[in-house]
């Protein structure tokens, strides 16, 4: 089927997270000890709960509105806040859970200030290349819509805004209740992957809302989408259960059940560390 849309997630996918993130990451720990007013023993603990995220990912998992939303090794931003309550439960702070996350989302606005940009290789080539095929082209992203629609603008395009971008998608969220919408009401919850214990969840509202208007408004299908990403569960999961194409693109520590998620839905999934080959998976 000919694609009519062309879905991509940026951060991660069009840039280098580890290199952009590790300015964030060096800072966090020192925003978290201001913030919470911590003891200076949490820099003592810091270093052994990162090493314990790593080690425990991706079995344990971002822990979203109750479920494991993407490994916890994700990328430093997750990394480093599952790392926070590793140290925080040792340290017998900010045990309510609502006043966590709140602490926890200041924190990570604040040191999210100091992370830098850092394009993949070839990464205006393969989107100008893309972009040329006359194709809609969707950037959907849990960051802000400001901050990733500047970097778009830094690639130097021909014609940036041919490129839409949508923020604060919250592929993240999960959520069991029904939505009126028969593609996405006939989803089962979850769906088990080989090489990971845990489930893989798949009705991840929030994003199926987005996806949904934007099929609505380029006269699209699930079928007749791309979507590109570097997570599987955060950007592909929901999208490959509806029957898109989709394309994940390797990270420095893409999981073995990702590249199996990805061969078990055929001839409509690829891997790939070279963006250029994206506008030839339009045809």
């Amino acid at each position: 089927m000919a694609i009519d849309l062309v879905v991509l997630d940026f951060d991660g996918t069009f840039t280098d997270s580890e290199v952009e993130g590790a300015p964030f990451a060096e800072v966090f720990p020192k925003y978290l000890q201001q913030a919470a007013g911590a003891e200076e023993r949490l820099f003592d603990l810091w270093p052994a709960a990162m090493a314990a995220v790593t080690r425990e990912s991706p079995e344990l998992g971002w822990m979203m509105n109750g479920v494991a939303a993407a490994p916890a090794d994700a990328d430093p931003y997750v990394r480093c806040s599952m790392a926070a309550h590793k140290v925080l439960d040792q340290l017998g702070l900010y045990i309510d859970g609502a006043e966590r996350s709140s602490l926890l989302q200041q924190v990570y606005k604040r040191a999210y200030a100091e992370s830098i940009i850092a394009f993949r290789p070839g990464a205006a080539a393969a989107l100008q290349a893309v972009i040329a095929r006359g194709v809609p082209v969707v950037v959907v992203t849990n960051s802000s819509t400001s901050h990733v629609r500047f970097k778009v603008d830094q690639l130097g395009l021909a014609d940036a805004q041919a490129v839409e971008v949508i923020g604060d998608a919250m592929k993240f969220w999960v959520d069991p209740a029904p939505m009126d919408q028969e593609a996405f009401d006939r989803l089962p919850l979850a769906m088990n992957v080989e090489g990971l214990q845990r489930p893989v969840y798949l009705r991840r509202n929030k994003y199926y809302q987005t996806l949904q208007k934007l099929w609505a408004k380029h006269q699209a299908t699930p079928a007749s989408t791309l979507v590109c990403g570097d997570i599987f569960e955060l950007d592909l999961a929901l999208p490959a259960a509806l029957g898109s194409k989709v394309v994940l693109m390797r990270r420095a520590n893409t999981y073995d059940f990702e590249l199996q998620a990805i061969a078990d839905v055929g001839d409509r999934g690829s891997v790939t560390d070279d963006l250029a080959i994206l506008a030839s998976l339009l045809d």
